[in-house]
């Protein structure tokens, strides 16, 4: 028996549990900077969120706390992108931490 295809929400849910590795992934694989590989992640977070079927499978008060913490957490970034702005910065564990929990937005 064929496993069934993952709904929108389980899909965001995988996205975020995903989202350590993959942005590690993608800074280690491109030229790009850790920050920008966060933003690759908070992408495709969003655009989950953005779907119009999300709206059949989460309750509206949670997919819209969701998207603002997104929201808060991109301009975050854009701003630490100020600082971390090359390849070769060296970012705090602390903030790492921080902006790796604060991606899975659900909670």
């Amino acid at each position: 028996m064929e496993d069934e295809p993952k709904n929108d929400f389980e899909l965001l849910q995988e996205a975020i549990a995903l989202s350590p590795q993959e942005i590690e992934r993608e800074f280690a694989n491109t030229d790009n900077i850790w920050l920008a590989c966060v933003n690759t992640r908070l992408t495709i977070i969003m655009n989950y969120l953005g779907l119009s079927q999300m709206e059949s499978l989460i309750d509206k008060e949670t997919e819209v706390v969701a998207q603002e913490k997104a929201q808060v957490l991109a301009q975050e970034v854009l701003k630490l992108q100020n600082v971390y702005g090359e390849k070769s910065s060296v970012i705090p564990e602390e903030i790492k931490q921080d902006i790796l929990s604060r991606l899975n937005v659900l909670v």
